[in-house]
């Protein structure tokens, strides 16, 4: 029975990976922090490890006699980048420096990055790792400086995997998108014509594992998607067919944003509370083209996806739905 470590169990993917792993019978150690939510992880046969990421004896401790890590722990929703940096690159950095003290090169490190890394596509075709990255957002930034410092630093078999939009049941913005589209009404952002690559958890946590699990992918860095790319109205009319509503939309123009995000800079400056959004967000948000290419994984490690969006959101909206019941 292998041991292995999985960072990030509290989150949404996490929680779906640490099913799958006990299902598969793994050894599963999870790392939590202690401001961490733990009590999810209740009734799960996993064992538990308060870690504090800034403490490197702590790390090698508990990655003592683990053969495989994924880490997926990550900060998404900050304006900060000190707090980013903080909590995604050094963290990750202080990870990879335990990890090649305790184990050797035939251990196994699964970083799951972010499409935010790369950045959007130039044009209306779907983005290829080979292409140059130019991360827009704060978040992208610290997500590749971290993914910099493991090819150069990483001293055992890695795989940087980076998913498109995640979704399914659990997910806090899909809920939350769900949830307005329930109650008949909701607001779109920026172009109409937008569109976006996505991929559900389900077929991420199955990548994950052949991440981990095939020498193949030995210093490789793969794109996660959907073979299809949509644009958010035909998510929305997914959504609103499995309800069996039709939401009266309400279009953002780009403008009214950009002021919007304005006015929430300004009033954290004088309230010195991070900002709902910053202008920096916008300007990633709003660039259309954020799909990408997921031929090299099924090329290399034969990676099949199972759900596409329209069987993703139905899976989704059933467990929405039977949430509304059991309330």
């Amino acid at each position: 029975m292998k041991k292995v470590v999985i960072t990030g169990s509290t989150g949404f993917i996490g929680g779906f990976l640490t099913d799958k792993l006990i299902e598969k019978n793994y050894e599963v150690r999870c790392f939590v922090r202690k401001e961490s939510n733990a009590g999810v992880l209740k009734g799960k046969k996993v064992e538990i490890v308060e870690i504090d990421y800034k403490d490197i004896d702590s790390l090698k401790n508990g990655l003592e006699g683990v053969e495989m890590v994924f880490h997926l722990a990550a900060l998404i929703s900050s304006t900060n980048w000190d707090k980013l940096y903080r909590a995604n690159t050094v963290s990750t950095i202080n990870l990879i420096d335990a990890y090649n003290d305790v184990n050797g090169e035939t251990k196994k490190f699964v970083f799951v990055s972010s499409i935010a890394a790369s950045g959007p596509a130039e044009k209306r075709i779907p983005k290829k790792e080979i292409e140059i990255d130019k991360p827009y957002s704060l978040y992208g930034k610290s997500k590749l400086l971290a993914e910099k410092y493991l090819k150069e630093n990483g001293k055992f078999d890695y795989t940087i995997i980076r998913p498109s939009n995640v979704y399914g049941p659990h997910q806090k913005e899909m809920m939350n998108l769900v949830n307005l589209i329930d109650h008949r009404i909701l607001p779109l952002l920026g172009n109409p014509s937008s569109v976006t690559s996505f991929i559900y958890v389900g077929d991420l946590v199955d990548a994950l594992l052949l991440a981990a699990e095939t020498g193949k992918s030995k210093g490789e860095t793969y794109f996660i998607a959907d073979k299809e790319y949509y644009s958010w109205r035909t998510a929305v009319k997914l959504i609103s067919k499995e309800l069996g509503n039709y939401p009266f939309v309400i279009p953002v123009p780009n403008l009214i944003i950009f002021f919007i995000a304005a006015v929430f800079e300004v009033t954290s400056f004088f309230t010195k509370k991070e900002p709902v959004f910053s202008l920096k967000d916008i300007k990633s948000i709003t660039k259309n083209n954020w799909i990408f290419d997921s031929t090299k994984i099924s090329k290399e490690l034969g990676f099949k996806q199972k759900t596409d969006l329209r069987s993703g959101i139905e899976k989704t909206v059933d467990w929405y739905n039977s949430r509304k019941l059991n309330k």
